[in-house]
């Protein structure tokens, strides 16, 4: 069985996937990566070439994002499963994934601490929602070990917590909904910042509406 299975869903295309996949296919730990790309545009995919080791899911027409997820978790064997939105930067840290599978030892899920760079107005209006979300989710996982709610654009869980609460449902915000079911399922929740992404947030009202469709 893999040591963890990492996950990220498109819409057509991502200019920040190269970057992203780049960084995770170095990483020096037991792992498969899998991208489930929905409608895709065809110079995306021929940028995708380069990428051998990691599993592509093609979806000729959009199916969503909780059906390609979960789609793509059954072809997978990772003990822990990492989910990570398109539209972020990883860190250039080497130990990534090594701590987030070291986190996963104590805890089902574990939602991992977002940064937004506050260079536009678009951008600090989602800096202050990321901001709030990091803090509840750190005081829930000090304090109560458990929590309702987690953030989509990175987080994880382990594969019988995934599989026991049934997966990701067709709702407007499958991320909450299923740390949702976990909560009241009993499983624990922990914070961490010992890894964290940047998310990569558009200047245009365009592109941000764009974007927040997508999530």
């Amino acid at each position: 069985m893999t040591d963890i299975s990492i996950f990220i869903p498109v819409y057509k295309e991502s200019h920040q996937l190269p970057n992203i996949l780049e960084k995770l296919v170095l990483q020096n730990v037991n792992k498969e990566i899998f991208v489930a790309i929905d409608a895709p545009d065809k110079q995306f995919l021929e940028k995708m070439q380069q990428f051998n080791s990691v599993k592509f899911i093609i979806n000729q027409k959009r199916i969503g994002k909780a059906n390609a997820l979960n789609h793509s978790v059954k072809l997978s064997s990772g003990k822990v499963l990492l989910f990570l939105d398109a539209d972020i930067e990883l860190p250039d840290d080497p130990a990534f994934l090594k701590k987030i599978i070291k986190e996963m030892r104590h805890t089902d899920v574990l939602d991992i601490k977002k940064k937004v760079t506050k260079n536009s107005f678009l951008s600090k209006m989602t800096y202050y929602e990321y901001f709030t979300f990091n803090i509840s989710a750190w005081i829930a996982s000090e304090h109560l070990r458990k929590c309702p709610a987690t953030n989509g654009a990175a987080f994880a869980i382990k594969r019988e917590t995934f599989d026991a609460v049934d997966g990701f449902r067709n709702v407007v915000a499958e991320d909450l909904d299923i740390a949702t079911r976990a909560f009241l399922a009993g499983y624990s929740f922990a914070y961490t910042k010992e890894v964290e992404v940047q998310n990569v947030v558009h200047s245009s009202w365009s592109k941000w509406f764009t974007q927040r469709k997508r999530w």
